[in-house]
């Protein structure tokens, strides 16, 4: 009887694992007020301490909402990832697709460490990674969830809020 139940107990492992692989795992996860504090002390040091030029662009930042993803491609074929192939829901249940100004936001930006979102083939056991920039309407507006949609692959993601966002 322990015998049964051992093999069952692996059978039921292997078959678990066997479910999951092959999937597609997408990890989205909000850039909150670090990159405006950065931007506040980059300009702080540029114009107290002389150290050249920089004027805060805390405004152009806040107009959006930004997403850091991972997107890891554990199935057998070729996934095509494309910025045009996400929509962002907020909390105040508004969708957006993603701003053509994800392109230029890290040069606009500059102490940025991540890179935009690129379209890319993710081949099967690899991942890609980047950011992209969602407008908002709203001043208190937080992203949701996020949709990925291309021809073979519907996707939903829960975003992870930054926790140093203060809400009202």
């Amino acid at each position: 009887m322990k015998k049964k139940i051992i093999y069952f107990m692996v059978t039921i492992f292997f078959i678990s694992n066997l479910c999951f692989a092959g999937e597609v795992v997408i990890t989205a996860q909000e850039i909150g007020p670090e990159i405006i504090r950065e931007d506040f002390e980059l300009a702080y040091a540029a114009t107290v301490k002389g150290r050249g030029r920089y004027k805060p662009k805390v405004l152009y930042i806040a107009k959006y909402q930004i997403v850091d993803l991972i997107i890891e491609n554990n199935s057998e074929s070729i996934l095509n990832v494309n910025p045009n192939y996400f929509t962002l829901v907020s909390n105040m249940k508004v969708s957006y697709s993603y701003s053509s100004e994800t392109h230029v936001f890290k040069e606009k930006v500059k102490f940025l460490s991540i890179s935009p979102l690129q379209s890319v083939d993710v081949y099967p056991g690899t991942i890609t990674e980047g950011f992209l920039l969602f407008e908002k309407k709203y001043k208190d507006e937080r992203p949701a969830k996020l949709f990925f949609k291309n021809i073979e692959k519907h996707i939903a993601t829960d975003v992870v809020l930054d926790k140093k966002v203060k809400t009202q």
